[in-house]
């Protein structure tokens, strides 16, 4: 993911959003601007980011023949065994 932050100083702008855009798909990037002082996208970004992780891991999976859920809390098993006999 690319970023372009600052929006909100768009007076002091060096890269348009065409070049960004452009450098980000020459990439394979995904693309966005935001204004952190504004609150603009930021969470946005964040999940534009999670959905497409979401989305290349389930690809990966189906690719595999697997399960493509996510598995969460993915630890060691361990038996617990109780104190009293």
């Amino acid at each position: 993911m690319l970023v372009g932050n600052k929006t909100d100083l768009s007076e002091e702008r060096e890269v348009t959003f065409e070049e960004g855009q452009e450098f980000a798909e020459s990439k394979r990037l995904l693309f966005m601007e935001t204004s952190a002082k504004l609150n603009h996208q930021v969470s946005e970004v964040f999940s534009a980011v999670a959905r497409e992780l979401l989305r290349k891991h389930n690809r990966e999976g189906q690719a595999q023949g697997r399960d493509a859920a996510v598995a969460l809390n993915m630890g060691p098993m361990r038996q617990v065994r109780c104190c009293t006999h």
